[in-house]
């Protein structure tokens, strides 16, 4: 499998020569093509369909693409055999023109497209009963929309291939709880909602005592939640011997309002279970939350807690001692410095095992 990589390219000239040359000869074999911070022409994409390049290729991820790209005027006709398309920080327009024209479609991801919202999810029709995995991300969405786009999956019929989902827009409520929590037909085995206005902690709750069995990762950052809502939505007692998430690994809280009492409570439930927790941003976690994860996280291998700049190096050092699947620590713009971590990780014999990002 061929991946090709056009990245930076400012010459016009050059671009044209790798896309109307270059590529056209490596058809049958490339399966992945990145396209990053270039001049893209709709007319030079829709001749990547002449040369059956888009026939073959699996893999389509476009970003920071320098110009406006309307995908109408790209004039694609037949079936592209995409199965992924990456579409990131992009003025495209007329999205559905391309997604279409790929049945065979099972991830979509659209990160900071400005002209995409709710009018465009019917679109999405054609290609739910292949998608496996969606993501709307920094997006016009609504709830509206999201409610539209659940009925559409509710329509395809038997359960849903959609197995993954990402939401991400100021303007989804925690109301997308109860809409995804009607969805029968929707069983989904990830799924995150960081940077909604997630405002509901019953809704939440309600979500997790229907859906949560199926769920291995769940992130729900928000500014809106805080201990409170962490507490009534997933961590208030649930009745003798019940986990409502009992294949819960991942969860991600960046972003959130939740303090170092939040985490000790997240700790004591789901901490035995966890592989990675996220709690980037979230600004008042302290040393109480780190204690609290080096007695019950007795299996986490990734912790992310980039700018939690209460927590210093004797804070993580029982977690380090303690916690022998740890293998990558992210503490970006915290007063835990390298020195200071190497010095302790080489003390406890851990140095070298643990990803330590700064």
């Amino acid at each position: 499998m061929k991946s090709i990589i056009i990245c930076n390219v400012k010459s016009e000239r050059l671009l044209k020569g790798v896309l109307e040359e270059v590529l056209p000869r490596h058809a049958k074999s490339v399966k992945t093509l990145v396209l990053d911070s270039v001049s893209l022409s709709a007319r030079q994409l829709g001749q990547l369909e002449d040369s059956d390049l888009l026939t073959k290729l699996i893999h389509l991820r476009i970003s920071n693409i320098r110009n406006e790209l309307n995908f109408w005027n790209c004039g694609f006709t037949g079936n592209l055999g995409l199965k992924k398309l990456e579409i990131e920080r992009a003025p495209v327009t007329y999205v559905a023109s391309l997604v279409t024209h790929c049945r065979s479609l099972t991830t979509l991801s659209l990160t900071q497209i400005p002209d995409f919202g709710d009018g465009d999810l019917s679109a999405l029709a054609s290609v739910l009963p292949s998608l496996t995995h969606i993501k709307l991300s920094r997006v016009m969405l609504t709830d509206l929309g999201v409610s539209h786009l659940i009925r559409k999956i509710e329509g395809a019929g038997a359960e849903s291939s959609i197995k993954r989902l990402e939401l991400s827009s100021r303007k989804i409520t925690g109301a997308v709880f109860e809409v995804l929590m009607k969805c029968k037909s929707l069983n989904l085995s990830e799924l995150n909602v960081s940077g909604c206005n997630l405002n509901s902690p019953d809704a939440l709750r309600s979500f997790v005592r229907q859906k949560g069995k199926w769920l291995v990762s769940l992130g729900i950052g928000s500014s809106l939640v805080d201990d409170s809502v962490l507490a009534h939505g997933l961590c208030m007692p649930w009745g003798k011997d019940l986990n409502p998430l009992p294949q819960l690994s991942i969860l991600n809280l960046t972003g959130a309002s939740i303090s170092g009492r939040g985490v000790h409570l997240l700790a004591e439930c789901y901490g035995h279970q966890l592989k990675e927790l996220h709690l980037g941003w979230c600004t008042q976690v302290d040393s109480d939350g780190m204690g609290a994860l080096s007695r019950h996280a007795t299996i986490l291998e990734v912790l992310t807690i980039d700018k939690c700049r209460r927590i210093r190096i004797h804070d993580i050092v029982p977690l380090l001692a303690n916690c022998s699947t740890l293998r990558q620590l992210s503490c970006k713009d915290t007063p835990i410095s390298r020195s200071a971590y190497e010095k302790e990780a080489k003390r406890l014999g851990v140095h070298g095992r643990i990803l330590y990002v700064l």
